[in-house]
């Protein structure tokens, strides 16, 4: 258990000191997600986040792969931090997985971030599990995210999470597939929405 929380902290060290030691055309040259922006600033997180392709569900199921009785449903997320014009998320019952099918990652990049709300059982866990593909679509490594995310009945961002992008990833890594599920038979229903990566853990 030691070993796992000095290896934990030297990631949060290097996530937060890395970039700073890079001059700016480095930079430019390891930021390839797209533009970025603060979403979840009024949660005292100003890392610097881009929205998944189709992350917010607006597009339907565009580059979501929904198994188990997932589907796009109407409601946003309530503080529509990425259009107060979108109207739909993703819901995830019991049983159910939502899988991104592919957001950009790079060598930097370490955290991810989503809004979420839980309708069914509130002990209920929000699974994650990443998996990083290289330039063909290979298997490059999977991670599963320690800790289960749980969530109210009201929306609400949940916690920022350790992607592991530039330590722990595959160096071959160019995308990564974010996949949520609910488990079976657990009663959970959550729904979810706004699905940032940060592509290069600026601060």
């Amino acid at each position: 258990m030691a070993r796992l929380t000095v290896r934990r902290f030297a990631v949060y060290v290097f996530a937060a000191l890395l970039p700073l030691a890079l001059s700016g055309q480095a930079r430019a040259g390891l930021l390839s997600c797209g533009s970025t922006s603060e979403p979840f600033a009024p949660w005292q997180d100003t890392t610097n986040y881009v929205l998944a392709p189709n992350g917010n569900a607006e597009a339907g199921t565009t580059n979501w792969t929904l198994t188990g009785g997932a589907k796009v449903v109407s409601g946003n997320e309530t503080f529509y931090v990425h259009g107060t014009g979108e109207s739909h998320s993703i819901l995830i019952p019991a049983g159910g997985t939502a899988t991104m099918n592919s957001a950009c990652v790079s060598l930097l990049s370490f955290w991810t971030r989503f809004f979420a709300r839980n309708t069914g059982t509130a002990a209920a866990p929000l699974k994650i599990r990443l998996v990083y593909k290289g330039l063909l679509g290979n298997v490059v490594g999977i991670l599963d995210v320690n800790g289960d995310e749980y969530a109210g009945h009201a929306w609400a961002p949940v916690k920022r999470q350790l992607m592991s992008g530039g330590v722990l990833a595959p160096l071959t890594a160019t995308s990564v597939q974010v996949r949520l599920s609910v488990p079976a038979g657990s009663g959970g229903a959550f729904q979810v929405d706004d699905l940032f990566v940060d592509p290069w853990a600026l601060r």
